[in-house]
This record gives C-alpha cells, sequence and structure tokens, in this order.
C-alpha cells in the first residue's frame, strides 16, 4: 500500500505549480475542478478495487486518482495558455 500512495503523491507533484499557473491566469475555477473532479470520478473505483485487491486497491485507486487529476490539471494549463497566445498582441 505505501509504494502505491508513494507513487500517487509523486505523481500529484504535478497538481500545485499547475494550479498556481491556472490561478495566475484567472481560472482558479478549473484547479477546483480537476481536484474535485477526479476525487468525485474515481470513487467508485475505490470500492471496487477494495473488494477485488484488498488494501493495496486503495493504492491503486490513489494512482488513478492522481494520474487523472494531473492529466486534467495540465490540459487545462495548455488550454488556457494557448487562449492567451491566441489573444495576445503582436
Amino acid at each position: 500500500l505505501l509504494l502505491w500512495l508513494t507513487l500517487a503523491r509523486a505523481i500529484l507533484l504535478a497538481g500545485p505549480p499547475a494550479s498556481a499557473t491556472l490561478v495566475a491566469l484567472g481560472r482558479p475555477a478549473l484547479s477546483v475542478v480537476a481536484n474535485l473532479g477526479s476525487a468525485f470520478a474515481t470513487l467508485p473505483l475505490l470500492f471496487v478495487l477494495l473488494e477485488k485487491a484488498g488494501i493495496d486497491g486503495a493504492g491503486w485507486q490513489a494512482v488513478v486518482q492522481a494520474v487523472l487529476a494531473a492529466v486534467l490539471l495540465l490540459f487545462f494549463v495548455g488550454r488556457e495558455s494557448r487562449r492567451r497566445d491566441r489573444g495576445a498582441l503582436v
């Protein structure tokens, strides 16, 4: 379990810089959507994985949630950055 939780925490290291970027771009709600959305989306998976894999299932769910949160945050940062670039005067 600790190995999986450590992996999940390492993946989540992408979160704070991406969240700060979204706040700086004026879109803090997207950070909330990514974090809460990934938590609620993977919650049903927790019960399935606990049934199938026991306590290690909780670690697997944490990894899936971390990957989903990181992907969503980085997607939102990329999308908002491109929008800013298109609107910039050069």
